[in-house]
């Protein structure tokens, strides 16, 4: 399929193909004749020609076709294609067919549901700017530069993959001093021991998308000459690109309110200094990968539990008089008995029966209310311990303030303000 593609989008282009190593041609052969008018119309043609090839397809194929065929301009092709690679609109191929509605939509701001999530679940989500490039590297072998940024495999929007940033997150809380032995850190990213005694971890990353593309030129100098020789090229995405960054935290194996706010906390301070210090992606111990400390859109949202407001408790209903007062001349009595039946039994008189009949009929009223009140009391026992789903969504605009917004989240859940 590969070779399909690039016979056909060769075929498409093969004019121009042609008409490029034409006007190379005159060009070497304007040099021999010192033809300077011949070699400047025809560096001319020659820069147009390539103009129109890096419009009409794949830069990256065709440089390898240059490659391919041992011609001398695949230099020259990579070097105009350089004049364009500063800034390169990163939606350019979506644009083309009309469908950017699909980024905006579902890729820039995701937005999960904690509302079907287990209690003490929390999402942080905010879009950043960059404050230095981004780097990375994609496994594209066949690319016109040796380091290509990673992007998407469908629609080719650059991007920080969900294990970029779960490895950065890990590395940042690292160099704070949180460890692998850690109970917080193998919460979060879980623990490797096998496949029967593993834990998973809490943390669920969402990919970063960035519209735009940029090139760095980086010229390593060797100590002993203290002078570059051959400049490597780096896709990255410029300085001042924005993207959000989306993770949640879902504690499948159950979590305590105490255990899912220090996770809570670790998590702000080890994002903070992930973007504000550390850096994420490629190279960021030369100071690329790094974020803004201002954020719009930022928010914290938890799905925690609280104590639902007790109604009082069902009254329980108390012995009638009339039961009280025959029980004190009959101690025994359950009121079994048809009052005829209890009249023959116990040799009464009339007005004592009487009093039985009153008394077993209020009795009988009595234990409907207790079964009543036994049901009730049931339901009102369950009200009194369930509790019930509070969602808090707390705001920033700053990372530096985001471990303050997670304290206060905690400090509000421990003194009942969720309620």
């Amino acid at each position: 399929m590969t070779i399909d593609y690039a016979a056909q989008a060769l075929g498409k282009v093969s004019t121009l193909i042609e008409q490029l190593a034409e006007q190379e041609r005159l060009v070497e052969k304007a040099k021999r004749e010192s033809n300077k008018n011949g070699r400047k119309q025809a560096e001319m043609e020659v820069q147009s020609l390539r103009s129109d090839l890096l419009e009409q397809t794949d830069a990256s194929l065709f440089y390898i076709y240059l490659k391919a065929v041992n011609t001398e301009s695949d230099v020259d092709f990579r070097s105009e294609w350089q004049k364009e690679a500063l800034y390169m609109d990163a939606l350019a191929f979506l644009k083309q067919g009309n469908i950017e509605s699909l980024y905006k939509t579902y890729w820039v701001t995701p937005t999960p549901d904690l509302t079907i999530l287990p209690p003490y679940s929390f999402s942080l989500r905010f879009t950043f700017k960059l404050a230095q490039p981004y780097l990375s590297k994609d496994d594209n072998a066949f690319y016109i530069v040796d380091n290509p940024i990673v992007r998407d495999k469908v629609f080719r929007l650059p991007l920080v993959r969900p294990s970029g940033w779960k490895g950065a997150l890990r590395a940042a809380l690292w160099r704070r001093g949180q460890h692998e032995e850690d109970a917080v850190v193998q919460r979060l990213f879980g623990v490797t021991r096998g496949e029967e005694d593993g834990q998973a971890g809490r943390l669920y990353f969402y990919p970063t998308y960035f519209t735009q593309i940029g090139l760095e030129v980086l010229n390593p100098h060797p100590r002993a000459t203290g002078a570059g020789q051959q400049p490597l090229y780096f896709e990255c995405v410029p300085q001042g690109a924005e993207g959000t960054f989306t993770l949640l935290y879902v504690p499948l194996d159950g979590a305590a309110a105490g255990e899912s706010l220090a996770d809570l906390a670790a998590v702000a301070e080890g994002v903070r200094t992930m973007l504000t210090l550390y850096g994420f992606g490629a190279k960021t111990s030369s100071g690329f990968g790094l974020a803004e400390e201002e954020v719009s859109d930022g928010r914290i949202h938890t799905n925690v539990l609280a104590a639902q407001q007790q109604t009082a408790p069902p009254q329980k209903p108390s012995l009638p008089e009339a039961v009280k007062t025959f029980r004190q001349q009959f101690p025994d009595e359950d009121f079994g008995l048809k009052p005829n039946e209890w009249r023959k039994r116990h040799k009464a008189s009339t007005s004592q029966r009487t009093r039985y009949k009153d008394a077993r009929s209020e009795f009988r009223r009595y234990q409907e209310a207790k079964a009543v009140y036994a049901a009730v009391l049931v339901q009102w026992e369950m009200q009194v311990e369930k509790s019930v789903r509070v969602f808090i969504k707390e705001p920033f605009a700053d990372l530096t303030a985001l471990p303050d917004v997670a304290r206060g989240i905690a400090q509000r859940l421990q003194t009942g303000g969720a309620q």
